[in-house]
């Protein structure tokens, strides 16, 4: 009965030891992407501050399409 405890007591320290390792692992990661993302936002507000200035300077109504990701010209070259 006492072996048997322990052996369920080292299994579930062991157990504990992985989810807590796990854990680290997660954090990490969420870390790396919210990093990633806000990486990403800034280049799509750079490619809309661009596309702003193209309007502007050209006339020509230019905008990045978050939805489908792409820029949205229409003019006559229309999507690309």
């Amino acid at each position: 009965e006492g072996a048997k405890l322990r052996q369920v007591m080292i299994k579930n320290e062991a157990t504990f030891n992985k989810n807590k390792e796990n854990v680290r692992t997660a954090k990490y990661l969420l870390r790396r992407i919210s990093i990633a993302r806000k990486a990403f936002e800034k280049q799509i507000n750079i490619l809309q501050s661009i596309g702003r200035q193209l309007k502007h300077e050209e006339g020509t109504p230019v905008d990045y399409d978050i939805k489908n990701k792409r820029i949205k010209d229409s003019g006559s070259l229309g999507d690309f």
